[in-house]
């Protein structure tokens, strides 16, 4: 008995030491998007669809595997940048042991589950999710927390970086060198994304294994990252497939699917759904006019059938909502910025609409603001200006609504008079309900009180009396949080909108007869 103990204490600690020993060969993986150099060319410059058509894009394509639009992203500057739920390549880093880090900027949402810790990431610095108190974006080589957040590393696992340079800039050779000087050198691999392609490179003499099939694309990078932790990679389709995406907001997206887009096959290519091309060489389009489809009918269907079955996937995606879950909990707030805003769902008697381009940049919103306050013709010719969001109530209760211009932990003592509101009226509708009240002038936030379903809504905060001609200004901070349970049983109909007003600045409530009720709060600073 007591030989067999030792003997499974023994074995218990050779185990231990194998993993041990097994993780410490574990290499780090440093990946460089380096959006300067991914930048969309002309169809007609091969190889135009190694990269994506879009920063952020190419971003998307690296950590899902999948091309963007089957991501769900569409364009850079609005609310289709942010990809669909899903499982990232920083969560397969991290469940295989790594110190998942995002570096540079993001871009691809703010709020759960859209922000980097919800995509996998142990740690970020980002100028547009870094600075949520102050709004104020930094430059991470100039930043005074960079020692910091490099010291808040762990460093006792292996490290899976993705540095994204972006508009600021950021050098990853120069961060890279900076995090040897401080902690010595790192093994492993260095992956720079070009537009010539993906480049491996070996650090301080790590001889590791290559993957074997080289990526095509972006999203077929995914796969060749994978093989490095031994991870299952995608299988590899007979074809690429390639989209400009960029479509206008307003316009369906059936109205582009073959728009825009190349089909690669063995030997052909398909653009736009109409002209077939054949390839010069493995990946390369011939020069040229473009054959007859008369003479060569049976590629173009393949090729037309392998566009039907990729749109299908990419459509599903593209008409995901991204909405933001809330309710989970009691008294966990969903903080909400412009900066995820979709398009407005004001609509004026006249059929027009207002604009809704988001923020994106956080520099804009506090320019916007400080416009509004001190320039009289800024104002003045300043348009109707809202978004919404679509959010996943997750359970059924009593939830509170804050709406803002400008939170209070943002504000400098300079900045105060931004948050002030001029008066008029506040409008907060979720879902088939709106709640209209007056405000007061100087007040600094409008909260009301509403009883939700369970359910996918949308909602949209905004004021009038900010602009001329008591043009719409959406409220580009919002909050809303679970309180507790319902307060009302009731049951309404479906239908059109229901409306409730208050002339009063004080707490009310009231019926609204549909699935939210509203209970009324204006509250000053």
């Amino acid at each position: 008995m007591l030989v067999k103990t030792v003997f499974l204490i023994c074995l218990k600690i050779l185990m231990i030491s194998s993993v041990m020993a097994a993780e410490a060969k574990r290499p780090d993986v440093f990946v460089v998007v380096g959006d300067a150099k991914l930048r969309a060319k002309e169809r007609s410059s091969p190889p135009y669809y190694w990269f994506s058509p879009g920063r952020i894009a190419n971003l998307a394509a690296l950590l899902y595997g999948k091309t963007p639009l089957e991501c769900g992203v569409v364009s850079d500057l609005d609310w289709r940048r942010k990809p669909v739920k899903g499982e990232s390549l920083a969560d397969h880093y991290h469940r295989a042991g790594y110190y998942t880090v995002f570096i540079g900027e993001w871009g691809m949402g703010e709020a759960k589950p859209y922000d980097p810790e919800s995509r996998g990431f142990d740690a970020i610095w980002s100028p547009e999710v870094g600075d949520k108190k102050t709004l104020e974006e930094a430059v991470f080589e100039e930043s005074r927390g960079k020692k910091e957040f490099l010291e808040s590393l762990a460093q006792s696992k292996p490290w899976f970086f993705v540095l994204r340079q972006g508009r600021r800039g950021m050098d990853g050779s120069k961060f890279l060198d900076s995090v040897t000087r401080e902690y010595g050198p790192r093994t492993g691999w260095l992956v720079n994304m070009t537009a010539a392609g993906a480049r491996f490179s070996p650090l301080n003499g790590y001889a590791g294994k290559l993957p074997q099939e080289n990526p095509r694309t972006i999203s077929e990078l995914n796969s060749a990252l994978l093989a490095l932790i031994g991870g299952k990679p995608t299988e590899r389709s007979p074809y690429i497939f390639y989209h400009q995406g960029g479509w206008p907001l307003t316009d369906a997206p059936e109205k582009h699917r073959h728009r825009g887009s190349t089909v690669l096959g063995e030997k052909f290519a398909l653009v736009d759904g109409l002209e077939l091309y054949p390839l010069a060489a493995p990946l390369s389009i011939s020069q040229g006019d473009p054959l007859d489809l008369g003479d060569y009918a049976k590629p173009h269907q393949a090729l037309l059938s392998a566009h039907a079955e990729w749109w299908q996937r990419a459509r599903i995606s593209i008409n995901d909502p991204r909405s933001f879950d809330v309710g989970q909990k009691d008294d966990e707030a969903l903080y909400l910025t412009a900066l995820d805003w979709r398009p407005t769902l004001i609509l004026h008697k006249d059929g027009s609409t207002l604009a809704s381009q988001p923020m994106v940049y956080q520099e804009r919103l506090l320019a916007t603001l400080r416009g509004l306050h001190d320039n009289e013709d800024y104002k003045q010719s300043f348009p109707a200006y809202s978004g919404s969001w679509s959010v996943h109530i997750r359970r059924p209760g009593r939830y509170q609504i804050t709406a803002r211009l400008l939170p209070d932990s943002a504000m400098k003592p300079e900045d105060a008079d931004l948050a002030k509101l001029e008066g008029g009226r506040a409008h907060i509708r979720l879902g088939l309900n709106e709640v209209q009240l007056q405000v007061l002038k100087g007040a600094t936030s409008v909260s009301v009180l509403v009883d939700a379903d369970q359910g996918v809504a949308d909602l949209e905060c905004w004021f009038t009396g900010q602009l001329s001609l008591e043009r719409e200004l959406g409220a580009f901070f919002v909050e809303i949080q679970r309180v507790g349970d319902k307060k009302f049983k009731l049951k309404a109909p479906s239908g059109a909108l229901q409306l409730w007003r208050s002339p009063f600045n004080h707490i009310a409530d009231a019926f609204n007869m549909a699935p939210a009720i509203f209970n009324v709060e204006s509250s000053l600073n």
